[in-house]
């Protein structure tokens, strides 16, 4: 008559394998540490259990080893392995920034942005987003490589929210001196006095003249009495 194998998991060190998923995904499969060289694991039924939960945090694992019905005779099993830790990790969103555009003495738009990666059905109310801003402002000039748009981290229980950023590009604006109605404005003087100070007429109101570099010239050699044409140039 052969006594069976004492075996006590708990003091031998056998423990749960820590183990880790990132939120959304599958379950990992857990398996045992510290098993002592010598036993055949396959004669034995090892059952997982851990605590229920999903989002993201720690939850413990325990372990059930049984011997199977045929080595019932072989071994004599008391204790359980020590418990182990199943680590659920937030989920790394996408952050996307929308690049905008305006024609320069335009106000800023509307600042928009949109994450991605969700799972379990969560949404953008799920988490709180960052801040948009942009250092641009009205009457901004033309900048190489435009002005920076700034979203901020969030933050989320099962997400992380990461910080994005895009660009605001100033375009010239477009004038047509013509179609608005700017000319030299008509001066008169008698022979032999000074010259009037030539200016221009049906400036646009909201555009500022110092912009602007401004030149209302006529031809100096003709100063006869009557009528000279006058040249503006606005550049």
């Amino acid at each position: 008559f052969v006594l069976p194998q004492k075996i006590d998991w708990g003091d031998l060190g056998v423990t749960v394998k820590d183990a880790e998923k990132t939120y959304g995904d599958a379950e990992p499969q857990y398996s045992l540490d510290n098993l002592p060289s010598g036993i055949d694991m396959s004669h034995f039924d090892v059952t997982f259990d851990r605590q229920g939960g999903e989002n993201a945090g720690t939850y413990p694992i325990t372990a059930t080893i049984t011997v199977k019905p045929h080595y019932s005779d072989v071994y004599e099993v008391t204790g359980n392995p020590g418990p182990g830790q199943l680590t659920i990790k937030p989920k790394l969103l996408t952050a996307k920034v929308d690049d905008q555009a305006v024609t320069y003495d335009e106000a800023a738009p509307q600042l928009t942005y949109s994450y991605e990666g969700f799972v379990n059905g969560d949404t953008v109310k799920d988490i709180t987003p960052g801040t948009i801003s942009t250092d641009y402002k009205k009457g901004d000039p033309v900048k190489t490589g435009g002005y920076p748009i700034t979203l901020s981290a969030g933050s989320a229980k099962n997400y992380t929210v990461p910080a994005a950023t895009g660009t605001l590009t100033v375009t010239p604006r477009e004038i047509n001196w013509t179609t608005l109605g700017v000319k030299a404005a008509d001066k008169s003087k008698t022979y032999g006095q000074e010259d009037p100070v030539l200016t221009l007429e049906n400036w646009p109101a909201g555009l500022d003249k110092d912009h602007f570099n401004i030149s209302v010239t006529r031809d100096p050699t003709k100063d006869n009495a009557g009528q000279t044409p006058l040249t503006a140039t606005v550049t």
